[in-house]
């Protein structure tokens, strides 16, 4: 937690330092190199919605993700008990599984 914002599954409060939460959380910026990568490698002419419009800015091991394309070796596996009981938050993850 950072002093001077909060961001829980329940509430954010104040103005939220995105890359103090990358820092915080060990995750790494999903930059544009990598999604022009991942874009290339799913022949899509754009990108899920929650991508390109940044709901979605940090990652841990997606770049393995996109190296894995090219060998259909990987799997998605997210589920909801890392913050405990299902709130708002999961929905992000759910809609960008289901939807593409």
């Amino acid at each position: 937690m950072c002093a001077d914002f909060l961001v829980t599954p329940w509430e954010i409060q104040g103005n939220v330092d995105y890359q103090k939460l990358i820092k915080q959380f060990g995750t790494s910026e999903l930059n544009k190199q990598m999604l022009d990568k991942l874009k290339d490698k799913t022949k899509s002419k754009t990108l899920h919605q929650l991508i390109r419009r940044g709901f979605v800015y940090s990652h841990r091991d997606f770049d393995k993700i996109i190296d894995g394309l090219d060998k259909n070796n990987f799997f998605i596996y997210t589920g909801r008990g890392p913050s405990g009981k299902m709130h708002i938050g999961h929905l992000i993850p759910f809609i960008l599984n289901i939807m593409h």
